[in-house]
């Protein structure tokens, strides 16, 4: 099925990755004593999961073979639409950096101890390969 909806294209990118992450974000700060940091976790990992498959779609279009282990242009060969082709790059790599800035706002009440998990967020979006 052809996407052409950003917003529809950002839902099914959540859908497809956020409950791979959310539980165990959950868990992760449960188990470090942020119980209440729950519905962060929820909210870290859908917007998180729309971050990466944006950086995904980038690297298909940016990336090479050699840096990313995989074939690149695959997308567009198979004429599945992406985030660049909705946002272009440059909107696709802003819309990115900023669903990661909002998915590691929460984690400002915890402090220090969320910033191994701001700079994963970082990378998933900075990542190269």
């Amino acid at each position: 099925e052809v996407v052409s909806d950003y917003t529809v294209y950002e839902r099914v990118a959540a859908e497809k990755s956020a409950p791979l992450l959310a539980l165990p974000l959950e868990l992760l700060l449960t188990y470090a004593g942020y119980i209440g940091a729950v519905g962060t976790a929820r909210e870290l990992a859908e917007r998180l999961a729309i971050a990466y498959q944006i950086a995904d779609d980038i690297l298909d279009v940016t990336g090479s073979e050699a840096l990313t282990g995989k074939a690149v242009g695959k997308d567009a060969d198979a004429g599945k639409a992406t985030f660049v082709d909705l946002l272009g790059l440059e909107g696709a790599q802003a819309r990115a950096e900023e669903l990661v800035d909002r998915a590691c706002a929460p984690l400002s009440s915890i402090g220090a101890d969320a910033e191994p998990l701001r700079l994963a967020a970082r990378y998933s979006v900075s990542r190269t390969s």
